[in-house]
């Protein structure tokens, strides 16, 4: 009877990831196609940077108070104590 049910969650859990798979598949399929219209109309011609290296050195997601401190202690071969601390478990 366990093996019976084992084998009907395994039949379900690979029904729901054929869904799955249909869906991203058709959402892939979808953001492709907005993405050649969008380059057929001409609207990524002309962006703002195009053509120059990407500055990978700034974290849009640091806080603008904080980029001169976490630059400073980069400089100096420091990180922030959440770095160190995750260095240290990842160690582990």
């Amino acid at each position: 009877m366990a093996e019976k049910s084992l084998e009907e969650e395994i039949k379900i859990g690979a029904q729901k990831a054929r869904k799955l798979a249909r869906y991203m598949s058709s959402t892939e399929d979808l953001v492709e196609s907005q993405i050649q219209k969008a380059m057929q109309r001409g609207d990524f011609d002309n962006l703002e940077g195009a053509g120059k290296p990407i500055n990978l050195e700034e974290n849009p997601f640091e806080p603008p108070e904080m980029r001169m401190a976490f630059k400073i202690l980069k400089d100096n071969d420091f990180a922030p104590y959440w770095i160190e601390l995750g260095k240290e478990i990842d160690a582990d």
